[in-house]
């Protein structure tokens, strides 16, 4: 991260301002970083980007009370963490890095039909590859 360029959540929404994707999608971000501060009672200004003080707001939230579903509240947290990846702020998380895998790999793409138990598997492959076991 550039400590200098991103201190606070306002750095995070000048930088994809200036420098995100076009259209619809960085208007997402900018949205998403708005509403989840919205929601916590703070400005983007006052919240440090930092990833322990965000952990910190959003589990304070209680999406219902806003008349948010949890599935919009799972895509308000994922535009948030892409505009934290674009700000630098964060690394990418290696999503994707398990079906590039050449043992996980071949498996996965055998299911690709099945999203949640491609999804599941990708998790479990990737805790198995942290934890140092090879696939079998």
């Amino acid at each position: 991260m550039n400590e200098s360029r991103v201190g606070t959540l306002a750095d995070v929404l000048s930088l994809v301002e200036q420098v995100g994707p076009a259209g619809t999608r960085r208007r997402d971000l900018i949205s998403a970083v708005k509403r989840l501060c919205e929601m916590a009672g703070a400005v983007p200004a006052s919240v440090t980007a930092q990833p322990p003080a965000i952990r910190e707001m959003i589990g304070r939230l209680r999406p219902a009370a806003y008349g948010v579903s949890p599935k919009s509240y799972s895509n308000l947290k994922s535009l948030l963490t892409a505009a934290l990846e674009l700000a630098g702020v964060v690394d990418s998380l290696g999503r994707g890095s398990a079906r590039q895998d050449p043992q996980w790999g071949p498996l996965l793409q055998a299911i690709n039909n099945d999203q949640r138990l491609s999804n599941g598997l990708a998790a479990f492959a990737k805790l198995v590859r942290q934890a140092g076991h090879p696939a079998r």
